[in-house]
């Protein structure tokens, strides 16, 4: 594979031992100074670091979606894109409500701040930098 070509993985580190949460997984983004990363970048990862980097709860949620924000009583109807502006004002609806997790259902399920917002532009669909894993 050429130095410079598009089909490349770049793997940042490697962390054993330590939990993946959003604390720890907050912690190393900054710590990699990937929060500080303006180029365009896709992210090759599981289901589980992309609602961790999302801020959203894990995938037995009430809205499991990485992608859209459909209820998982109702997985065959198309939901609407998640972008990182919806993310954030579900987040900071659920941070002025200052309710707790089991009422997070109310709120997408996004109970942190987007670890990648300040790498994506408000609009740009989710699936855009988080594509569906392999398999998926």
């Amino acid at each position: 594979i050429l130095e410079n070509g598009v089909k490349k993985v770049i793997l940042i580190g490697i962390v054993p031992d330590v939990r993946e949460n959003y604390v720890n997984v907050k912690r190393l983004w900054i710590n990699t100074g990937l929060d500080k990363l303006k180029k365009k970048f896709t992210i090759a990862t599981d289901l589980k670091l992309c609602n961790i980097l999302l801020g959203m709860m894990s995938h037995s949620s009430s809205h499991p979606c990485t992608w859209c924000d459909v209820s998982k009583e109702n997985l065959k109807v198309k939901g609407k894109s998640r972008t990182i502006s919806s993310l954030m004002n579900l987040f900071w609806d659920f941070f002025d409500s200052k309710v707790n997790k089991k009422d997070a259902k109310n709120y997408g399920n996004v109970i942190h701040h987007p670890i990648l917002s300040d790498n994506i532009e408000d609009e740009t669909p989710v699936i855009s930098v988080l594509p569906p894993p392999e398999l998926h």
